[in-house]
């Protein structure tokens, strides 16, 4: 009697969670909230995983090179360079074993940050990340982009490729870290369609693109956006919602590796939600809440990987560190 009382209460709270659109741990409207931060793999993604990049390694692809393909969460200085020129701080003994790994390897940068050498995966300026674009921005043809603003060719690619054929083959990376869709909510409103509802065939061409390259995709749900104005608020927040639960079934689909930016984002010791004072891109320690864009101040790229309590209430910060432990726990796995 008592197991079937206990049936019965469990029945009736998912019942209440499905009125309130809460769901449960294990179902498709939570699990993207709910995914880790740093991704976890099944034995059988692991195993999928190996192969991949075992099919990769005969192909060409190259140990302790990864691409980047993103809008300015990327692109801009405080995202991932530190980890070259920075001198981080707060590593394990472990973390610092993959950090040299990958910096052991050079690469061509000719539109280097200032102040950033060595030239590694961390500190290369992608061509396949640029601020404001949109998704599939990055796998147009480059002779189809046009020559100025936000959405311009990236410089030096050729035109009968996209900015991920660049990236590639320039690089033959081992992974691609992907972190695209919040500028696609602007783009979704602006075309009177519901923010984020297009991130799931859109994102799919990356990967398609990214996988016929025998790159290993790991993506990333993008972080939170803050509006001034409530009802403004609600609508992205319902895109960014849409967005990563997307991101999460394609990751799923496809068993790829995800990091749950979004879910570092939101813990309640971040300062604004991870991000700089425009509510949009990730925070940096040192930089007062201040948006820092491509260029860097005198300190940021020490600022960005300093890994310490404080410091990792910052978006960009903690970020950083989720990546590098992505890394690692990915490079454990492949060998």
């Amino acid at each position: 009697m008592e197991a079937i009382r206990r049936k019965a209460i469990r029945i009736s709270l998912i019942a209440v969670l499905a009125v309130f659109g809460l769901g449960t741990a294990g179902s498709a409207a939570a699990s993207w909230q709910s995914a880790p931060v740093v991704p976890v793999l099944s034995a059988k993604d692991q195993a999928r995983l190996k192969s991949r990049v075992a099919a990769g390694r005969k192909s060409g692809l190259r140990r302790g090179v990864f691409a980047k393909v993103g809008d300015s969460n990327t692109e801009f200085s405080p995202d991932l360079y530190g980890l070259a020129c920075g001198s981080p701080t707060g590593l394990t003994a472990s973390l610092r074993a993959t950090l040299r790994a990958y910096n052991r390897v050079r690469l061509q940068n000719p539109r280097a940050l200032p102040g950033c050498r060595p030239w590694t995966s961390f500190s290369r300026r992608s061509s396949s990340a640029q601020a404001g674009v949109f998704s599939t921005w990055t796998v147009t043809p480059v002779k189809n982009l046009p020559d100025t603003g936000y959405w311009a060719k990236p410089p030096g690619c050729p035109l009968e490729g996209t900015p991920v054929d660049c990236e590639l083959d320039t690089l033959n990376p081992r992974y691609a870290v992907v972190l695209l869709g919040t500028n696609d909510l602007g783009m979704d409103l602006a075309f009177g369609k519901a923010p984020g509802s297009q991130i799931v065939p859109r994102l799919a061409s990356v990967i398609r693109a990214l996988r016929a390259r025998k790159v290993v995709p790991v993506l990333s749900t993008i972080p939170p956006i803050i509006q001034t104005d409530s009802d403004r608020q609600a609508v992205f927040n319902a895109g960014v919602a849409r967005t990563n639960r997307g991101i999460w079934k394609l990751s799923k689909a496809w068993h790829l590796p995800m990091m749950n930016l979004w879910r570092a984002c939101e813990q309640p010791f971040m300062i604004n939600q991870g991000l700089s004072v425009d509510g949009l891109h990730l925070g940096v320690a040192g930089a007062d809440g201040a948006m820092v864009g491509v260029q860097p101040g005198e300190t940021t790229f020490a600022d960005s990987v300093d890994f310490s309590p404080g410091s990792l209430r910052y978006g960009a910060n903690r970020r950083n560190l989720i990546w590098l432990k992505t890394l690692a726990r990915l490079d454990r796995i492949t060998g």
